[in-house]
Order: C-alpha cells, then sequence, then structure tokens
C-alpha cells in the first residue's frame, strides 16, 4: 500500500487568514467554477513533492527530515506578490510570491530534493521557485467556453506584504477527493 505525500513548510493560521481574504478578493474577477482556491487550512509551501510513498519509505523520509530540520534555522519571510504559472495570460496555478530568506528556503529544499532523489524518488526536473499556491484552474473546462478575465489586472491586485517566520516542516499525506485534495500531516519537525 502505498499513500500520496510531500513535505511542506508551514505557514501560520493568520496568515492564513489573510491570504483566504487575498483569495477572496481575486475569486470576484473570475468567472464562477474556473478556479479551485485554496482553503485557508490548506495553505502550505510544498518543498517536495514525493508523490506515491511506500509505508516502509515513511520512517526513512521522517529521519531524513529530522536532519534538516536540525540543521536549519527559522526563516523571515514575506508574502508580497500575486502571480501565476506558467505566466498570467494562460493561468494554470495562481501563487503568491515568497520573498526574505528564500536563500535559506532554497538550501532546505535543495537538501530535501537530494534526500529524495536518496531515497529512490525521481529527480525533480523543474527549477524550485518559492511560492505559495493559492488557486488552480480547473483542468476540465471545456476550453470553448473557457473564459479568462478581460484582464490581467488580477494578477496585480494590491497586497499588503505578509511578513512571518517559517519554523515549522511537515510530511503531509495528500488524499484526493472530487472536491480537492485533504491534508493530513504524518510527521511535524521545528527548524533548530
Amino acid at each position: 500500500m502505498s499513500r500520496r505525500t510531500f513535505i511542506a513548510g508551514d505557514v501560520p493560521g493568520r496568515v492564513c487568514q489573510q491570504l483566504a481574504d487575498l483569495t477572496r478578493r481575486l475569486a470576484a474577477d473570475w468567472p464562477a467554477g474556473q478556479v479551485r482556491w485554496t482553503s485557508a487550512q490548506s495553505m502550505h509551501i510544498t518543498l517536495r513533492f514525493l508523490g506515491d510513498t511506500r509505508e516502509e519509505q515513511i520512517p526513512l523520509v521522517v529521519e531524513a527530515l529530522k536532519i534538516r530540520c536540525a540543521e536549519a534555522t527559522p526563516m523571515a519571510l514575506t508574502l508580497s506578490r500575486v502571480g501565476a504559472f506558467p505566466n498570467v495570460r494562460q493561468p494554470r496555478v495562481i501563487w503568491v510570491g515568497i520573498d526574505g530568506e528564500t536563500t535559506d528556503l532554497r538550501n532546505l529544499q535543495r537538501h530535501l530534493e537530494q534526500d529524495a532523489r536518496g531515497l529512490g524518488w525521481e529527480v525533480e526536473e523543474r527549477a524550485f521557485r518559492p511560492h505559495l499556491t493559492i488557486g488552480r484552474r480547473n483542468r476540465f473546462l471545456d476550453p470553448r467556453r473557457d473564459v479568462l478575465p478581460q484582464t490581467t489586472g488580477w494578477s496585480e491586485i494590491e497586497m499588503t506584504p505578509i511578513p512571518f517566520v517559517l519554523d515549522v516542516v511537515t510530511l503531509m499525506e495528500s488524499r484526493l477527493t472530487p472536491k480537492g485534495a485533504v491534508y493530513r500531516a504524518l510527521h511535524q519537525e521545528r527548524l533548530s
């Protein structure tokens, strides 16, 4: 048996609530049903998506997480701008960018990537771009009826920077449901 897992940086509840307010403002620019907005309780910073994880791999991932978190210190980060992958004209993923101690964040992510490869996962081909996903376009839309907002102004929405400290990293399980992914913490580690 396997579980669908990923490693995430935890985001404080007050920050998630501020982001939920932002997503409500953004949602007003989109036709209903076009974007699945991330709920406040599901917000996180994905450091490494693992995917299918066998039960016997979980303790190995936890051990690697303990080592890496003991080597890292809490990071002062700031959520500061709205963007999209691959771009704002053809958005599939809507995100909030991360500034601040991103060198430390990138180093932690790089070490977790090395550990994942050492434990048998495929190399992640995409470069790590620090962000927090707040919405995903519905991929099952009929392209003939798919309507984007009239302008890309939604991506230039005024956003007051949101500072926070990243001090907890979690191994998460993700269960896919018709209403979206449901997350459950399998193990948490504090940054030392």
